[in-house]
């Protein structure tokens, strides 16, 4: 009888812990996904922020993929991840957004730059951005200028080839709280 008993309460709790698992899987609310038609017509999950931009309008630039993406976007803050596609696996490379937070001085093909961003400012994006498709490979090190003691990275530029991975964070809000990821993969 005890056995009995103790089988049932196995059983009745096994069978409560799946069905409040089931329950909890079927509620759960599904994550807002970015996608874009062939007619740059783009909507984020459920958020009224479709465009229909008209793609004459704006031109192309060797080098550079267009992207139309609605909703808000910060400054000094768009955090384009690029990947490369290299023996089947996806690679971060280092791009125009990411050697700038990491780096607030450096050479690039010999040319010094300077990143900085003192405010972060939540603003709708009503055109196209232009991503630069390029990878920045660290080649050294370099004196600063008008320095004898502060050393910059130095970087060489490479156009990247073959198929690239495109990632960055548009918000479907004016205040830049509800964060949502775009990606795109881009055969060159």
């Amino acid at each position: 009888m005890k056995n009995r008993l103790t089988i049932t309460i196995i059983f009745l709790f096994v069978f409560f812990a799946v069905l409040i698992s089931v329950i909890i899987v079927v509620n759960k609310p599904a994550e807002p996904s970015i996608n874009q038609n062939t007619n740059n017509e783009i909507a984020i999950g459920n958020a009224n922020l479709n465009i229909n931009v008209n793609e004459a309008d704006y031109p192309d630039y060797p080098g550079y993929e267009k992207v139309f993406l609605p909703g808000y976007l910060l400054t000094c803050a768009e955090h384009v991840k690029v990947h490369a596609l290299r023996n089947d696996n996806w690679e971060e490379v280092i791009n125009d957004f990411s050697i700038t937070d990491t780096y607030p001085a450096f050479y690039v093909n010999d040319q010094p730059n300077f990143s900085q961003c003192d405010v972060l400012i939540c603003n709708k994006n009503e055109k196209p951005l232009y991503l630069h498709l390029v990878e920045y490979l660290k080649i050294g090190e370099k004196l600063a200028p008008n320095s004898t003691e502060n050393f910059w990275p130095v970087f060489e530029s490479k156009n990247l080839i073959g198929e690239i991975k495109v990632e960055l964070d548009v918000y479907t809000d004016d205040q830049c709280q509800n964060k949502q990821r775009y990606s795109k993969i881009i055969s060159i």
